[in-house]
């Protein structure tokens, strides 16, 4: 199985459990690490999404999931941690994703 930076296993979106998604978005590194789990080879989110802050009622659990990583990404590049907004709507994304799975 291919692992991701983080050591872990990739996780196919179809594969995806409500207990494979971190509780609390402000545990950020339990974020990132779930964001990472998403794998960009073999599954593409259907439109551009540069971030949490984004998102609507039409995304899938791609579009969501990769939102995360792209905010994770963002938040790297700036080399600190997210605000406090980020880290709601990052909330509502996870919130979002179990919604979807259920």
């Amino acid at each position: 199985m291919k692992k991701n930076p983080f050591g872990a296993t990739y996780i196919n979106s179809s594969e995806l459990r409500r207990n494979d998604i971190p509780t609390l978005a402000s545990d950020w590194r339990a974020l990132i690490e779930f964001a990472a789990r998403l794998d960009l080879e073999n599954e593409k989110p259907s439109m551009h999404i540069r971030n949490v802050a984004e998102l609507t009622g039409s995304w899938t659990i791609v579009d969501m999931w990769y939102a995360l990583y792209a905010e994770w990404r963002r938040w790297n590049h700036f080399g600190r941690e997210p605000d406090a907004r980020t880290i709601a709507d990052a909330q509502r994304v996870l919130d979002a994703i179990r919604e979807k799975l259920t």
